[in-house]
């Protein structure tokens, strides 16, 4: 009678193979998304102004760009500053300003995925331009609910919240 061969020996290579592929993936998973490190989900770019953006002290005019690193602070800009904010993950809804007569959009919000983005990645950007028009007080937000796929965003990495003072 012929002996069969044991196929429970293939068995262990194959196990070590699934073993590297959830290995492998897990590691592209826990990213961040949109190719953002994953401690604080932060683009390692940081914000920039033509003039620059200030707390308490002088008030920036010309052009303002903020991203994830202003998320919670306050700035002060003059009337006619233009305002941009550029998220970097698609996860992120369009920005959008509380008080549109002090921070009126300047044209229609847009998300923008990377050129070289795996569908779902959420790599790529969130954009909103505004102007400031009339001196007061609005606040700059966005949302999100996932931060990877199929990683949701703690409470922490879930809004983003920037207050604009616009001075005269």
């Amino acid at each position: 009678m012929p002996t069969r061969p044991d196929r429970r020996r293939s068995r262990p290579a194959t196990g070590a193979l699934l073993a590297l592929v959830l290995t492998a993936g897990a590691a592209a998973c826990s990213s961040g998304g949109g190719g953002l490190p994953a401690s604080g989900g932060r683009p390692p770019a940081t914000a920039s102004t033509s003039a620059s953006a200030s707390g308490p002290g002088t008030p920036a005019a010309g052009a303002v760009t903020l991203d994830e690193r202003s998320a919670g602070t306050a700035v002060r800009v003059r009337t006619g500053t233009a305002v941009t904010v550029l998220l970097h993950s698609t996860y992120w809804s369009i920005p959008a300003a509380s008080a549109p007569k002090v921070l009126a959009p300047a044209a229609g919000g847009a998300t923008s995925p990377g050129a070289t983005c795996r569908p779902g990645g959420g790599c790529g950007t969130a954009t909103a331009r505004f102007t400031a028009r009339q001196p007061g007080t609005a606040r700059i937000t966005a949302f999100r609910r996932s931060c990877g796929e199929a990683r949701p965003c703690s409470p922490a990495q879930s809004s983003y919240d920037v207050t604009v003072a616009v001075t005269g």
